[in-house]
Formats: C-alpha cells, sequence, structure tokens
C-alpha cells in the first residue's frame, strides 16, 4: 500500500539539489549498510548522507520539503544516492508483519522506479510517494542510478499526508 502525495514545486527542488551539494554523502559499508531479503548474497550498494550530521539550518531546510502534517513527526531524514549501473537496495521483507514499523515518504530527485510488493511503481522528479516500511520495498540497479530524498515517521502514511 503507499500513496502519490503532492509533488515537489520546482523552486523546491532546487533547494533539496543545493541542500544535496553541502552534505556529506558515506558508502554504506559494515554494520551501517542495510541487509535485505537476500542478506550477504546482496548486499546493498548505495550512499547515504543522514541528517545527524547535518547542521541545524540544514535539518530544517529538508524538513520543510515534506507534507506539513508530517514536518514535526520526523525521526530521520536522509539523500539516498544509488551509483549508475551499479546501486541497489535489495529487497526489504524484515518490516513484513511488523504493524508498528515506522513509514517513510520518498522525493525523486529525478524520475525513477521504485518496487513496492513486487510491482514497480514509476514516480517522476519531484513526486512524493509515502508507504509502511511493512510493504515489500526495494531499489533496482538502473543504467542512471538514482536520488532520493526520504524522511521516517511514526504513523500510517495514508492517514498522515494530506
Amino acid at each position: 500500500m503507499y500513496k502519490h502525495l503532492e509533488p515537489l514545486s520546482e523552486e523546491e527542488l532546487k533547494e533539496l539539489e543545493a541542500l544535496k551539494q553541502e552534505v556529506k554523502f558515506h558508502p554504506a559499508e559494515g554494520y551501517r549498510r542495510r541487509v535485505g531479503a537476500n542478506g550477504p548474497n546482496a548486499l546493498s550498494r548505495y550512499n547515504v548522507a543522514k541528517w545527524f550530521n547535518w547542521t541545524h539550518d540544514q535539518r530544517e531546510t529538508y524538513r520543510t520539503k515534506f507534507p506539513k502534517p508530517l514536518q514535526r513527526k520526523i525521526l530521520q531524514g536522509w539523500f539516498l544516492e544509488l551509483p549508475r549501473g551499479t546501486g541497489f537496495l535489495d529487497v526489504m521483507n524484515y518490516w513484513v508483519g511488523k504493524p508498528m514499523s515506522g513509514s517513510v515518504v520518498c522525493t525523486a530527485m529525478k524520475d525513477q522506479t521504485i518496487h513496492l510488493d513486487c510491482k514497480p511503481i514509476k514516480v517522476k522528479r519531484g513526486q512524493q510517494i509515502a508507504f509502511h516500511l511493512s510493504t515489500l520495498h526495494e531499489l533496482k540497479a538502473s543504467k542512471e542510478g538514482q536520488l532520493w530524498a526520504c524522511i521516517m515517521f511514526f504513523g500510517c502514511p495514508m492517514e498522515q499526508t494530506d
């Protein structure tokens, strides 16, 4: 189950892109790497910039690019970059059947595809998509690579994003 949200304006996207240039990305390695359904046989490959390492002003700028009802409920925010041709997130099934897990809103920084419950969902540049983490989710490798701006919060994304 997922929900498309109102897309960001071109100005909001430019502000996010400028912020992306200010923050430091790290390759996901070791214990910081997200492990999916295929465990060590398909270790996800991506770069991430989490807001715990950002300034207060950077976090506040980022926060305003997500739906108002969620802005004070955000637990964490991050940019997720999948390198061209090689970057991917293995299918995540850990949260399936765990209704107390969080929800995410992901902003596409360019036209790209996310797989939810094994179905490809196209998300255009600037569009936001919300889903509960108990939904199977995956990002497959692509020639173009991918770039997302994401937040996590507790609650049902279908009820709190309008």
